[in-house]
């Protein structure tokens, strides 16, 4: 049986990997941020329509929508963008760190649907009331491939209502 691990994540964690993901991208490229910051500053504040001051002067969810574009941009370059749950989306370097509780599954599925459970601004444990009213069952690893597939397309239905200018999971 597949098992979850439940662990604890920092938004510092999810900061620095974002951090990792932003300047592997930049350099990809050809302009690597350290170069050509005047050039990403002013991209930045174009694409946000605000002032920036510098990389880490961007939340955690305007560098997600960021990460997001490129990973629409370029669907062949491999972007890992770690989720970011709602209720940290709001947090900058220099605040206070924030936690969130993810549950790890070794079933890919699975960790989608969580992932998605999260960008929606839910715990991990609420997803079991949704559970019981879609499928009568107590938890995901009772779900079989089909019933996981519709949980995911109903799950990327309720995010693109929140965040409809948001290239995430879209068809490429």
């Amino acid at each position: 049986m597949k098992r979850r691990k439940e662990e604890i994540k920092q938004a510092s964690e999810i900061y620095a990997q974002q951090n990792k993901t932003l300047h592997m991208i930049f350099t990809a490229l050809g302009q690597p941020y350290q170069h050509d910051k005047d050039w990403w500053l002013s991209f930045f504040e174009n694409f946000f329509g605000r002032e920036v001051q510098g990389l880490s002067d961007l939340t955690l969810g305007e560098r997600d929508v960021l990460i997001k574009h490129f990973q629409y941009l370029y669907p062949d370059m491999e972007i890992y963008n770690p989720p970011v749950p709602k209720k940290l989306r709001g947090w900058k370097k220099g605040m206070p760190d924030a936690a969130f509780k993810i549950y790890r599954e070794r079933d890919p599925q699975a960790r989608m649907i969580f992932a998605l459970w999260a960008e929606l601004g839910y715990e991990p444990c609420q997803i079991r009331e949704l559970l019981r009213r879609m499928f009568k069952v107590e938890a995901v690893r009772w779900l079989d491939e089909e019933q996981k597939r519709r949980l995911v397309n109903f799950l990327r239905h309720k995010l693109a209502e929140q965040d409809q200018d948001v290239h995430y999971w879209g068809d490429r």
